[in-house]
């Protein structure tokens, strides 16, 4: 088996170890993880573009000249922040087979002055492949996740225990175990992206709650991803309320035959296949 070095963060977050999860299963290479992205033979799911571009001190030039340049194909990759007005470069030689959101691939084509034919999506979209696309029997009306970081948060308790039949999914453990607990949900309400895109990928109507500023970021990578379904983050601010059913029915806008054809397209476009 084909192994591949794939670049993410090393910590007990669904989110970035679906890479491993996903890649192998859909497309039977073996998974090498590196904290090294200049070495990395792809970056996928993750908002890790900005980690490619020319630091602007000289203590993260060394750095970035010490890791090393390699060649790495960017594969549904997104902008953890907005654009700067003097947006830095990328280390250069980069290929890119996907990016995250349409929001991303303007940056993209701007930094390296061409236009870019290819699909925008995150990789975490393939998500029910894990489980083989099998339809789970539903358990749950409502899931709640929170970002990781967001774990200890008392509002997620609340919001869990203002529906009758809920889950508090916790993206910690086994992602397997948190797949599975998702795919039995009707609903699901998250503060992490990729709760919001797994839901997507299983065809859950759902919808990003805001709770807390602890999260990196400044909201352009969920920005980024709806754009990728000329959306925009129609986010609900629990400062005014909890939201009920309806809300999420009423705010959900992604249909299942643009889910399926982000599919397919990231599917034949990641570079290494066995």
């Amino acid at each position: 088996m084909k192994s591949v070095k794939v670049a993410y963060a090393n910590i007990p977050n669904v989110g970035d170890l679906l890479n491993k999860y996903i890649i192998e299963k859909c497309f039977n290479v073996e998974v090498e993880h590196t904290s090294n992205y200049l070495k990395a033979d792809v970056v996928g799911i993750g908002s890790s573009l900005g980690l490619y571009q020319k630091a602007k001190d000289f203590k993260h030039i060394v750095k970035q000249m010490l890791m090393g340049k390699g060649n790495p194909w960017v594969w549904g990759t997104g902008f953890m922040y907005s654009e700067s007005n003097h947006e830095p470069r990328f280390w250069e030689p980069m290929h890119f087979a996907a990016v995250r959101g349409k929001l991303s691939l303007e940056r993209v084509e701007k930094i390296i002055n061409q236009k870019l034919d290819i699909p925008v999506c995150d990789g975490g979209i393939l998500t029910s492949y894990l489980l083989d696309n099998k339809i789970s029997s539903k358990r749950y009306e409502v899931g709640v996740i929170p970002h990781y970081k967001e774990q200890d948060e008392p509002a997620f308790k609340k919001i869990s225990d203002s529906f009758p039949n809920s889950i508090l999914i916790n993206l910690r453990k086994d992602p397997l175990t948190v797949i599975q607990e998702i795919s039995q949900c009707e609903y699901i309400l998250s503060s992490s992206l990729h709760g919001l895109i797994m839901a997507d990928s299983f065809n859950i109507p759902n919808m990003h709650i805001f709770v807390s500023n602890k999260m990196m970021g400044d909201g352009f990578k969920f920005a980024d991803y709806y754009s990728a379904f000329d959306l925009k983050d129609d986010y609900w601010d629990i400062k005014k309320g909890i939201p009920d059913k309806n809300d999420i029915i009423d705010n959900y806008r992604i249909l299942s035959k643009d889910v399926d054809r982000k599919k397919q397209e990231m599917m034949e476009c990641f570079p290494y296949k066995e």
